[in-house]
């Protein structure tokens, strides 16, 4: 019979793991991700209660994994294409990204790791998709980002 792999200990609401295909599996701290360039973007989202308008702050996701260095198939042609980025909160709500979604290469579409929002300070991470329509991939005390790879499917 086999044994279960031993669970990995919780990560503290306010803390991010970012590990994955990764070179530097890194546990940031909020003030961490406050040191690194910060963004301010405007958001607006529809609810069922109507729609949401906000001010958000805080790094790009694309900024923090590259202090990780995501691994990327270079044998390839866009081997970064292959890639998405799994955003999990505490609550365990996740919301997938593609890594090209956000790359400045490629998609360009800012995902923001808010640590302010309407000026408030939050006590951890929100991750924030401007252009969404309905903010479901909106996660709320991120707690862990994972990037991973699509299997190729090449023999």
């Amino acid at each position: 019979m086999a044994t279960p792999a031993p669970a990995k200990p919780p990560v503290p609401v306010g803390s991010v793991m970012v590990d994955g295909s990764v070179d530097r599996p890194t546990l940031f701290s909020v003030a961490d991700l406050a040191a690194l360039p910060g963004h301010s973007l405007d958001v607006s989202f529809s609810t069922h209660a109507g729609t949401q308008h906000h001010a958000e702050a805080g790094p790009l996701l694309i900024d923090v994994l590259a202090k990780v260095g995501p691994r990327f198939d270079r044998r390839v042609k866009n081997g970064e294409l292959r890639d998405f980025v799994v955003v999990t909160g505490a609550d365990g709500y996740e919301a997938v990204l593609s890594y090209g979604e956000i790359a400045a290469t490629f998609g360009d579409r800012p995902a923001l790791l808010s640590l302010k929002q309407d000026g408030v300070v939050l006590t951890a991470p929100r991750l924030v998709i401007p252009g969404d329509v309905m903010a479901g991939r909106d996660v709320t005390q991120v707690v862990h980002v994972e990037v991973g790879s699509a299997p190729s499917g090449r023999p």
